[in-house]
């Protein structure tokens, strides 16, 4: 039974670097189509590769393929992208948390669509990161603690009109039960003051990004 899911998409642009902390024996390897690349060139096999393949180069399938990797093969013209059928795989997997990585590329639609995912009510009870590089992106709604280090940068972003009432902890530019306005810059760039900060929201949801 698998604890935990990664999902990798195929950003041309993205930092995998980091990818291997992510995955152990419980963990869920997909492959978006083309994604697969960016695990084979880790030295990973995923579990299943998910889309319409028109990314993933056929000599990379067919080696997939002999090892008796799965494949759930979509047409062209549907209605979700590779990595929405990818997190739907998930959830019939019976996993709630999910990291996803390889979002960065040069379909700045794709990249924004994938962000707004985590959005999406059919994925709200599950823990989903994003992961570029050194920096984890996600939804914070109520209560968010974060560990990390002095100096690390974060940056708190109005994902709906007037996100009311958040009170920062730990964090260098303080917000005492403050609004954060959608379209605003002003959540940009704070910086952690020691190991962990604290967020608290009354009503609304941010979007986290936490540069390690």
């Amino acid at each position: 039974m698998f604890k935990k899911a990664v999902i990798v998409a195929a950003g041309d642009k993205s930092d995998i670097s980091q990818l291997k902390k992510y995955i152990d024996k419980k963990t869920l390897i997909i492959g978006c189509d083309g994604g697969t690349v960016h695990l084979l060139s880790l030295g990973f096999v995923p579990h299943v590769v998910i889309g319409d393949l028109d990314s993933l180069p056929q000599t990379a399938k067919k080696k997939l393929e002999k090892v008796g990797v799965n494949f759930v093969i979509y047409p062209g013209e549907k209605d979700e992208n590779d990595l929405e059928l990818a997190l739907l795989y998930s959830v019939k997997s019976g996993v709630k948390d999910i990291i996803i990585t390889g979002i960065l590329g040069s379909r700045i639609d794709q990249m924004q669509a994938t962000i707004n995912l985590l959005l999406h009510k059919k994925f709200s009870q599950l823990n989903i990161r994003i992961v570029e590089g050194k920096q984890e992106i996600f939804v914070g709604r109520g209560t968010v603690t974060l560990v990390g280090k002095k100096g690390d940068r974060l940056s708190l972003i109005p994902m709906q009109k007037n996100v009311r009432g958040i009170t920062t902890k730990g964090l260098k530019y303080k917000l005492a039960n403050e609004t954060l306005y959608l379209g605003s810059t002003r959540g940009i760039s704070n910086e952690f003051t020691g190991s962990r900060a604290k967020i608290t929201l009354k009503k609304g949801t941010l979007l986290v990004v936490h540069e390690h």
